[in-house]
């Protein structure tokens, strides 16, 4: 007896539940690369460290403002990240929840900083939980 096998089980990740198919175009080795997500990953850790730095330093220190730069060029590599995920799986980026969370998060971030929004931006802290996946 021979069991069926399936001619596309070689296309799928086994490792991600959601079967998310392996990269065929140069854009989506890229952005499935262990480089890449590893780079990723070292930024999602930094960002939390300056996210946690920026709520003791007094508002308006030289020190301060120079961590808003590097704050500022994090938020925009989040979303180079996204717009190269987006761009690279098409509408298949849309499917798999993590990936909502992290358009939900950096979008928040893009809010302008203010009184009223800083706990909103804040909340980018929580893209940390990504790693527990």
């Amino acid at each position: 007896m021979t069991i069926p096998s399936d001619q596309n089980a070689n296309r799928y990740q086994v490792s991600n539940p959601n079967l998310h198919p392996l990269p065929e175009t140069g854009l989506q080795k890229f952005v499935a690369h262990p480089l890449f997500k590893n780079t990723i990953i070292t930024v999602i850790i930094l960002n939390a460290i300056l996210l946690g730095a920026l709520t003791f330093l007094e508002r308006g220190s030289a020190l301060e403002r120079r961590l808003g730069l590097i704050d500022n060029f994090i938020i925009g590599f989040f979303v180079l990240e996204i717009s190269l995920k987006i761009i690279a799986w098409r509408q298949r980026y849309f499917q798999y929840g993590w990936n909502l969370f992290d358009i939900a998060v950096v979008a928040l971030s893009l809010v302008p900083a203010s009184e009223t929004f800083a706990v909103l931006r804040a909340l980018r802290i929580l893209r940390i939980l990504r790693l527990l996946h």
